[in-house]
């Protein structure tokens, strides 16, 4: 993407399964192009169901996503800032409620929205699409999505059926 294509600002990562490396890969991609560029980059734990990014970055749980979309706390008090250089982090927050309940009314796109102006790119670690229905709604805000994979760990026909869903979901 270029910097004057704004249509590639939200990237949701994905996989099928858990264990095929997206926690890695939107962490990787994140610091890389936070790095690369003089713009500012958002990483969301999206896999509010088992959380990593706050322990891989030693920061804390909350507040976070969760927090944010049941209006607890605003996005900008939940963010997380390491160095120069470096991603906001908007942990996954404590899980209180169903995560579906609190995407599918809305308020992640509309956290989505608010977000837009303040950063360049948005990339949202999402849930393994074949458990968490709730990775669909966040993949169907996004710009664009990677489905990621891992040798010797991910099944073809896993995979193509998290990709038929998630371009079902749109």
């Amino acid at each position: 993407c270029q910097d004057s294509d704004m249509h590639c600002q939200v990237i949701a990562i994905n996989s099928a399964i858990g264990g095929e490396g997206k926690t890695s890969l939107a962490l990787q991609l994140s610091t890389s192009l936070a790095a690369a560029s003089d713009k500012l980059v958002l990483l969301i734990d999206g896999d509010m169901r088992r959380p990593d990014l706050h322990t891989r970055l030693s920061t804390s749980l909350t507040p976070g996503l969760s927090d944010v979309l049941e209006s607890r706390v605003t996005w900008r008090k939940a963010l997380s800032k390491f160095t120069n250089g470096s991603p906001f982090l908007l942990p996954a927050g404590e899980l209180t409620s169903s995560p579906i309940r609190m995407l599918g009314n809305g308020n992640f796109e509309k956290l989505i929205d608010q977000l837009r102006p303040h950063f360049r790119y948005i990339i949202i670690d999402t849930p393994p699409v074949l458990s968490a229905c709730e990775s669909l709604v966040m993949s169907k805000v996004a710009d664009m999505f990677l489905l990621c994979t891992r040798r010797d760990r991910s099944r073809l026909d896993l995979v193509r059926a998290a990709h038929d869903r998630l371009l079902l979901a749109g």
